[in-house]
């Protein structure tokens, strides 16, 4: 099956019913638990982001709790989980300002389980490449902004 362009799906969708959208947004909900994560934020959380943010930072601790300590391997596992986490909530909302405030928050608790590895070249380049995400969301917002959340990076 070949993918058609995005420009000819929205003249598509523009072609059809109220009654249709609503027909095709629910069967693409029920094919995978991401869409339908998505959809729940367009409809419900996208007009209140900071509620949005907590929610996220709940689940984040809520990762975190569950990463296991008892050996480097599913340590590293449990992180990874804690990041895929938060990665998939910074795409649903796509403002910088949040992914700034979660990618901050996450290295929060990365720095307190990273301590029991010390010299973990792993766990430094995945932290290295997290503090590199927010210095470049933070050079897309702002000036004002940016003085605000400098401090969630040093």
């Amino acid at each position: 099956m070949e993918n058609i362009k995005l420009n000819e799906i929205k003249k598509e969708l523009g072609n059809r019913s109220p009654n249709e959208l609503i027909e095709l947004c629910l069967k693409l909900s029920k094919f995978k638990r991401d869409n339908k994560e998505f959809l729940t934020y367009l409809l419900f959380e996208q007009d209140s982001e900071a509620g949005y943010v907590e929610k996220v930072k709940e689940e984040i601790d809520e990762a975190f709790t569950e990463v296991s300590k008892s050996s480097f391997y599913l340590t590293k596992k449990g992180i990874r989980k804690a990041l895929k986490l938060t990665q998939k909530h910074i795409k649903y909302s796509g403002i910088k300002t949040t992914e700034i405030e979660l990618l901050a928050y996450f290295l929060s608790h990365f720095d307190i389980i990273a301590r029991s590895f010390p010299r973990s070249s792993v766990l430094e380049n995945l932290r290295e490449t997290q503090v590199k995400r927010i210095t470049k969301a933070l050079n897309n917002i702002h000036p004002d902004l940016q003085h605000d959340y400098l401090h969630l990076i040093q």
